[in-house]
């Protein structure tokens, strides 16, 4: 659904040979490239980068870029492909309410990036848009809008600096790792929406101290005080923070669940009968030990393993 909705908004520049480049200069002083996606609907794009050059801002600007939100009368709908990405010395970027799709890779491996909005129309955030930037907090979504937002595969991926991100209810979808190795995180907060998470999402989250679930959303919870995130469909955990602490009757472990957490020693309770691929992946284990009742899995002869 995610890649059919990029096509139907970009079909129009698609198209060789019926490109239309508009040029604008931004408050800070920086030319911008544009292209026209619709000529009915007036609306368009900031040009797509290609591999390894930038398309949309000169590659040598440094600091805040004020992206506007009308160019010769038409409305910028979407942060193209690639427009921003590879460029180190950017800081802030401020993306105007009009824009409804972040491409892929838009910002990817802009690492002075550390401040950048999502307005609350924005219903795509494309594979990889934000991977490898140096944003430090986020907030995705709106708590307003109806339209089910998705966010891409490895999209907030590698973010080392981002301390706190924020999924408002309209955020449907997680799509694969789209927020794994970001080391920093600290809280991640969860709104009523959310229905799906793909796998591999939260590997390496070792710093996490708090994750909060809206009490209304129906597919995920935090039950029993555990500072866990479980899937409440077949009551698995998919993360969890550095003091967390197994429920009552918990039915499953995610894989990478527990990633690079300072965890020495670990018992795995009797009621656990999933067990996914390397939940202590970097943990720093001595002793692993499954209860012996577990009718599913178990640790003989001492051998510190499930």
């Amino acid at each position: 659904m995610k890649k059919l909705l990029i096509l139907l908004l970009t079909l129009a520049w698609a198209m060789p040979g019926l490109t239309k480049t508009l040029t604008a200069t931004t408050i800070e002083g920086v030319e911008m490239l544009f292209e026209v996606t619709s000529e009915i609907r007036k609306t368009c794009q900031t040009a797509p980068g290609a591999t390894g050059q930038m398309a949309c801002i000169p590659l040598y600007t440094r600091g805040k870029v004020t992206i506007p939100e009308v160019v010769d009368g038409y409305t910028v709908k979407e942060i193209g492909c690639e427009s921003f990405a590879a460029c180190p010395a950017i800081t802030e970027v401020v993306i105007p309410e009009s824009v409804m799709v972040i491409d892929d890779c838009a910002f990817e491996a802009s690492y002075g990036l550390y401040k950048v909005n999502i307005p609350e129309g924005v219903i795509v955030i494309g594979d990889r848009a934000f991977c490898a930037t140096g944003i430090r907090e986020i907030t995705v979504g709106s708590n307003f809008w109806e339209d089910e937002m998705t966010i891409g595969s490895q999209a907030f991926c590698g973010c080392t600096g981002l301390k706190r991100i924020t999924l408002l209810n309209n955020v449907y979808r997680l799509e694969m790792s789209c927020i794994s190795e970001c080391s920093s995180l600290e809280t991640l907060i969860i709104g009523s929406g959310l229905e799906e998470i793909e796998d591999g999402n939260f590997r390496d989250l070792g710093a996490l101290e708090t994750i909060f679930v809206a009490p209304d959303n129906p597919c995920f919870n935090t039950r029993d005080n555990s500072n866990m995130l479980i899937r409440t469909a077949d009551d698995c955990a998919l993360t969890a923070t550095r003091n967390f602490k197994f429920p009552p009757g918990l039915h499953g472990i995610g894989s990478y669940a527990f990633s690079s957490m300072p965890i020495t020693n670990i018992i795995i309770p009797a009621s656990v009968q999933y067990y996914g691929f390397n939940p202590f992946f970097k943990c720093p284990l001595e002793s692993i030990v499954v209860e012996e009742t577990n009718p599913c899995y178990d640790s003989r002869d001492s051998c510190n393993a499930v």
